[in-house]
């Protein structure tokens, strides 16, 4: 009984952040499902279309006191805006929903002013979607802050927090970067990468990677919870795509988008794709198995 009231504010933190989640989600599939699935009049489907729309109404609300806006044009495609200024565009309604679920998850956790704030960025991130050509990810919010143990929207301890994770300067960056040659993949030095000596419970035989808004490649085989992680190689900046990669002796064997930081879709991963293939690289013989969509 004493451990278990040992645990409960642990408990009760971990359902709080439950019933968030679930709330984001809900909303988010409130706000773009299709209102034709409703098209009975039995009682159980009107209370559900009843429940939704409320849902949908508190929803808009959130997004309109932000100054967000959702516009879906003739092809089906979605795209949000802030105080009319794009932050995401052309979006699928899986994808619109996975935005979604993040951006209604963060308004349900922080402050109006922090979220402000974050939609700035949103627009400078989309400015360098648009010049870069890549769709880029940003890291999720939770992890701000990671770096000095402080969360700057909260003023709480950060995620990993005693710990702090490292941000790499450019100076240090040069050295994880992975090129490619005649194929495969080589590391700063010129010599062909290998993960298969990596061992430990997450990265067995893979390493950590990412990829910037130049198409610059950076991979660590040694990364280590609440010390080095996918946001370390960029500091916190966004990503077009970052996962792991599991590499033989130069060839490139396999792709996943682990990573909690950015949680990268598979639109994420055919631009690295593209990329690989205009280097060089042969990717008919890549496995995508572990690719989470």
């Amino acid at each position: 009984m004493k451990e278990f009231a040992k645990s409960l504010p642990k408990h009760l933190k971990d359902l709080k952040k439950w019933i968030r989640e679930f709330f984001a989600k809900l909303e988010a599939k409130a706000l773009v499902i299709d209102n034709a699935a409703y098209s009975f009049t039995d009682p159980i489907t009107a209370l559900g279309k009843t429940f939704f729309d409320i849902v949908r109404k508190n929803a808009w609300k959130k997004l309109n006191k932000l100054g967000v806006n959702m516009l879906k044009n003739e092809e089906g495609l979605y795209s949000f805006t802030y105080n009319g200024k794009k932050i995401e565009d052309n979006l699928s309604i899986k994808e619109a929903r996975e935005f979604l679920e993040e951006l209604l998850g963060d308004v349900n956790t922080y402050s109006r002013e922090s979220m402000l704030e974050y939609l700035d960025e949103l627009i400078e991130v989309a400015k360098k979607s648009r010049i870069s050509g890549f769709k880029l990810k940003p890291m999720l919010r939770k992890y701000l802050g990671e770096d000095i143990g402080i969360h700057p929207y909260t003023g709480k301890p950060s995620e990993f927090s005693p710990f702090k994770v490292s941000y790499l300067n450019k100076k240090d960056l040069i050295k994880y970067e992975i090129k490619v040659k005649n194929g495969k993949l080589v590391d700063y030095k010129g010599e062909l990468f290998d993960s298969m000596d990596v061992s430990n419970i997450t990265n067995n035989g893979k390493a950590i990677f990412v990829m910037d808004e130049v198409g610059k490649i950076y991979a660590s085989k040694y990364p280590w919870m609440g010390e080095f992680h996918h946001s370390s190689f960029l500091g916190g900046g966004p990503v077009v795509m970052a996962g792991e990669l599991a590499v033989f002796n130069g060839l490139l064997i396999k792709i996943t988008n682990s990573t909690g930081h950015y949680k990268t879709k598979e639109r994420h991963l055919n631009q690295f794709l593209e990329v690989l293939k205009k280097l060089g690289v042969d990717t008919k013989i890549v496995d995508l198995s572990e690719i989470f969509k």
